[in-house]
């Protein structure tokens, strides 16, 4: 137990031969400068990493998919809008359907636009479209 006290304790520094203590010191300067360099560089990569998806306009492969589909899903809700008001079956079915239900008439009527597939968020948009542009039966 002793032996391990002995080695924890501080030791005093020995000025070595040749070497001043003012040039063992810019040594630890420079120790110090590189901490920082690279404690900076660490820093800056992380903040870059999730600052500039964000801030600067750079997104991700799974991002910037979402963006397309997004973008092409805006572009052809008119053309589906206007397909589903030519079919004069898919009209007649909206007159008597639910605002909520024209979603399901969509999906029935108009599987795809072009080689777009569509999908459940596509006939939604569609659908609440449609919800000014058919004339209703008569309320009860």
């Amino acid at each position: 137990m002793s032996t391990f006290r002995a080695l924890s304790r501080a030791w005093p520094r020995v000025p070595l031969a040749g070497v001043t203590p003012f040039a063992a010191k810019e040594d630890h300067i420079m120790e110090e400068k590189w901490t920082h360099r690279a404690v900076g560089a660490g820093v800056g990569a992380i903040v870059m990493l999730f600052a500039l998806p964000f801030g600067a306009g750079w997104y991700t492969a799974g991002g910037a998919k979402s963006l397309a589909s997004e973008a092409v899903t805006n572009a052809l809700l008119p053309l589906c809008v206007e397909a589903v008001l030519a079919n004069p079956a898919a009209v007649a079915e909206l007159k008597v359907k639910r605002l909520t239900d024209y979603d399901d008439v969509v999906r029935d009527h108009l599987k795809t636009i072009g080689t777009y597939k569509t999908d459940l968020t596509f006939w939604r948009a569609c659908g609440k479209l449609l919800e000014g542009k058919v004339d209703r039966a008569a309320s009860k």
